[in-house]
């Protein structure tokens, strides 16, 4: 092994070459390296020679690496994420502390279908297989409301309070 004691209490080990530096780590009965830390002047890599790198905090895996990608164990914070599919087999949360969540499609790939819910959990909306969409409460529209048809199972009702001008606001043509 290496020793080294220094006085600043960090102790350290320097190396340098015209084009960076490497450390290779193996075992005895590796003919290269298993893994190499790699610095090039401006920046730097960790190679694995064949297998995966993992990363652990207390001894739990938080990090690993495979040749097919990366896997986090424990949650992702991030202020933004760029990809072209995010695979999750739990729940995946969108925030934003502006007033939306920009999102390009949304689909569930299982037999659950898609929810919807709240901060708390709650149920908001439900889309199943079949594309029928649920909402276990209140709808309020503020805009225009465009259908071909409108289908109840239940009570339907239609608020025909008047309006800030004192007019009715239900029109049936």
């Amino acid at each position: 092994g290496i020793t080294n004691a220094a006085s600043n209490s960090y102790g350290f080990i320097e190396m340098l070459g015209t084009s960076g530096a490497y450390i290779d780590l193996k075992n005895s009965s590796s003919d290269d390296y298993d893994m190499r830390l790699i610095s090039f002047g401006t920046g730097g890599e960790i190679v694995s020679g064949s297998g995966d790198i993992v990363i652990k905090r207390q001894g739990a895996t938080k990090l690993s690496t495979s040749a097919a990608g990366i896997t986090v164990t424990g949650s992702l914070t991030s202020d933004t994420i760029s990809s072209g599919a995010i695979t999750s087999s739990g729940s995946v949360t969108l925030s934003s502390n502006s007033t939306s969540v920009n999102t390009r499609t949304v689909l569930a790939r299982d037999t659950n279908g898609l929810n919807i819910g709240t901060t708390n959990a709650t149920t908001a909306i439900s889309i199943n297989n079949s594309a029928n969409v649920s909402m276990p409460y209140n709808l309020a529209v503020s805009g225009t409301l465009s259908s071909g048809a409108i289908t109840s199972t239940g009570n339907f009702y239609l608020d025909t309070s008047p309006a800030a001008n004192g007019v009715g606001d239900l029109q049936i043509i």
